[in-house]
C-alpha cells in the first residue's frame, strides 16, 4: 500500500471517507455550466469544483468561504498528484515498486510541494473550524465531520485530523466526480434509460421542487442507473489489500504479508457473473437479480469490513445531481460504445481526451 501512504502521509488508520449525510442542494449556478458548450468538453472540472464546494461545507461548515478559484486550484493540484502515482505505479511488474522509487527521487519533489499546499489548506481549514467553535460551540448531537473529530482531542491528534481531511479531499472528490462523469455520457448514449430517469425523477419530486432527503429512496431506476455506470465503467478500476495472515484460495496460497490487487473493470465485466457485460442494462440490480449473484461479483466500493465506509453518502450525492441535472437537461453523446472511450487510469479511472457528452436546456 505504498501508494496511498505516499498520498496521505503515511497514516496507516485513515477513514477513507465520511459516512452518509445530508446533502446540500444542487445550486443552478454550478447546473448551467453544463450549458455553456455544446460540444466535447472537459466537464469533469465542473463537477470536481462542484463537489469540492459541498465537501468544504459538509466538513466546516456553511461559515467558510471557499472560493471557487482556490477549488479549481486544488483540483488542479489534486490531478497532478493523481497523474504522477498512476504513470509510476505498475502493477504486475517485479520492479514496479523498484521504478516508483526511482521516478520518486528523480521527479517526486514537485509531488511533495503540492502535497503540502494541500496540506497547509487543510491545516487552514481545521484552524478556522476550532476558532469558530470556540466562538460558539455546537450543542447538536449530529456532529458535522470535522467538529466530532474536534470536540474528541483526546482521540484524535491534530496531525491525524489533517490526515483524515486529505483523504476525504482527494477520495470524495474524485471517485464521485468520476462516477457521475461515466454516468451523464452513459446516459446520453441511451436516451430510452435517460427518458426513464426523468420521468422519475418529475414523478417523484417534480421539475422544480427543491430535493430532499426523504426523496432519494423514491428515485429506485436512478439508483439502478447509477450502480450499472460503476459497473460498466469503475470509477477506482483497482483496489488493494495488504495479507495479514496466509489465505488459501482455491489451490493457490496467498502469503501473509503480500499486497494483493484486485482488478475491479476485469471483475465487473467477466461474463460468467455478468451475461453480455458490454450491455448498459439498470435492471441487473433488480432485487431478484441482486440475490442470485455473490455481492463480492460488484465492489464498485470494494468490499469486507475495510469497504468504503462513504458509500450511502457518494449513492445520496449522485442521485441528488442525477436528479438535478435530469430534470434541467437533455443529454447526448454520439458514442456508440464504451470502446470508443480511450481510457486511462491516474488512480480513478479518467478518458484520456475530452469525453463527448452535450447538454442542451429542456424547454
Amino acid at each position: 500500500m505504498v501508494l496511498i501512504k505516499i498520498l496521505i502521509g503515511g497514516c496507516a488508520s485513515v477513514v477513507l471517507i465520511l459516512t452518509a449525510v445530508a446533502w446540500s442542494l444542487y445550486r443552478k449556478r454550478h447546473i448551467f455550466e453544463f450549458a455553456k458548450n455544446f460540444n466535447s468538453f472537459k466537464f469533469y472540472p465542473i463537477l470536481g469544483n462542484y463537489l469540492q464546494l459541498r465537501h468544504t461545507e459538509i466538513i466546516v461548515g456553511k461559515n467558510y468561504n471557499l472560493q471557487t478559484e482556490t477549488s479549481n486550484k486544488l483540483l488542479e493540484e489534486m490531478d497532478v498528484i493523481q497523474k504522477y502515482m498512476g504513470d509510476n505505479f505498475t502493477i504486475g511488474s517485479s520492479f514496479g515498486y523498484i521504478f516508483q522509487l526511482k521516478e520518486f527521487v528523480a521527479n517526486g519533489w514537485s509531488v511533495i510541494l503540492l502535497l503540502n499546499k494541500i496540506k497547509s489548506f487543510l491545516s487552514n481549514m481545521v484552524d478556522f473550524r476550532e476558532t469558530e467553535l470556540k466562538k460558539c460551540p455546537v450543542i447538536d448531537s449530529k456532529l458535522s465531520f470535522l467538529d466530532a473529530m474536534l470536540t474528541h482531542s483526546d482521540l484524535f491528534l491534530p496531525s491525524v485530523t489533517c490526515k483524515e481531511l486529505n483523504i476525504f479531499v482527494l477520495a470524495a472528490t474524485d471517485t464521485t466526480g468520476t462516477a457521475l462523469t461515466f454516468t451523464f455520457t452513459l446516459l446520453g448514449m441511451y436516451p430510452e434509460i435517460q427518458e426513464k430517469v426523468y420521468e422519475e425523477v418529475i414523478t417523484e419530486i417534480g421539475r422544480n421542487t427543491p430535493i430532499e432527503t426523504d426523496h432519494l429512496p423514491k428515485l429506485k431506476f436512478t439508483e439502478r442507473v447509477l450502480l450499472e455506470s460503476m459497473r460498466i465503467l469503475p470509477p477506482v478500476p483497482v483496489v488493494g489489500r495488504y495479507i495479514t495472515k496466509d489465505i488459501k484460495v482455491g489451490d493457490k496460497i496467498f502469503p501473509k504479508g503480500a499486497n494483493v490487487f484486485i482488478y475491479v473493470l476485469a471483475l465487473h465485466h467477466n461474463s460468467k457473473y455478468w451475461p453480455n457485460p458490454e450491455k448498459f442494462d439498470p435492471d441487473r440490480f433488480l432485487p431478484d437479480e441482486i440475490a442470485n449473484r455473490s455481492p463480492y461479483c460488484y465492489i464498485p466500493f470494494s468490499g469486507g469490513p475495510r469497504n468504503c465506509i462513504g458509500k450511502t453518502y457518494a449513492m445520496m450525492s449522485m442521485k441528488v445531481a442525477v436528479a438535478n441535472v435530469i430534470r434541467n437537461f437533455k443529454i447526448s453523446s454520439k458514442y456508440k460504445s464504451i470502446d470508443e472511450m480511450e481510457m486511462t487510469s491516474f488512480i480513478t479511472m479518467r478518458t484520456k481526451h475530452d469525453i463527448d457528452c452535450h447538454f442542451s436546456p429542456r424547454t
